[in-house]
């Protein structure tokens, strides 16, 4: 977890990239950022790995892309078939998604790929239309 990510550090791939070295960490499923420095609204960072089957570049520098909109790390090759590399997404509902997520680690739950709580996501249109 961390608490800021200033512009300072926007444009460094090396800020995600050092992310990788968690798949060697049993259970490591990425973390969360507090705060981008210039956000206006509330949102949260959150890092994840990314596996695939072929390699994949950054998107970080290229274009004005900014790690505080969203940043992708060039890919490390682990065998012919599996490449992991770093992504950083920024959203209202990160925070909880990210808390939700340990718990059901801590309880066993946890699948990688499902939602592990509806709760914080934001409401439905349907719901908001509910007395």
């Amino acid at each position: 977890m961390f608490f800021d990510l200033n512009e300072e550090h926007q444009f460094s791939e090396a800020a995600l990239a050092g992310l990788i070295e968690g798949v060697k960490l049993r259970g490591f499923f990425g973390g969360i950022i507090l705060r981008g420095q210039g956000h206006k609204m509330d949102v949260t960072g959150k890092m994840l790995l990314t596996q695939s089957a072929t390699p994949s570049e950054s998107t970080i520098g290229k274009n004005k892309s900014s790690l505080l909109n969203f940043g992708r790390t060039q890919s490390v090759k682990v065998t012919d078939n599996v490449h992991f590399g770093a992504m950083l997404m920024w959203s209202e509902f990160h925070f909880s998604q990210f808390g939700f997520d340990l718990i059901a680690m801590m309880q066993g739950t946890y699948e990688v790929g499902r939602i592990s709580s509806f709760h914080g996501m934001g409401s439905s249109e349907w719901e908001q239309k509910q007395p």
